[in-house]
């Protein structure tokens, strides 16, 4: 099996300061972090991050530290 992965430069608007608190746009770069198989084989998974995580903090953000900490239904 192959799997050809590449990182997505882009513009973010939803950038969130923690210290302003107002959503900023800024440049970012979404890359791959692995890929998972399940033990058959079968299912992938594929899980992929921001460069700014650890500086933003809007909670609507899967990518950001703060929605990484906000519990999923």
């Amino acid at each position: 099996m192959e799997i050809n992965m590449q990182a997505t430069i882009g513009t973010c608007n939803q950038y969130l300061r923690e210290v302003s608190g107002e959503l900023s746009e800024i440049s970012v770069v979404i890359s791959p972090k692995k890929v998972i198989a399940d033990d058959a084989s079968t299912k992938l998974q594929y899980i992929d991050g921001c460069n700014m995580w650890k500086s933003c903090f809007n909670k609507g953000c899967w990518y950001s530290i703060a929605g990484r900490q906000t519990k999923r239904t």
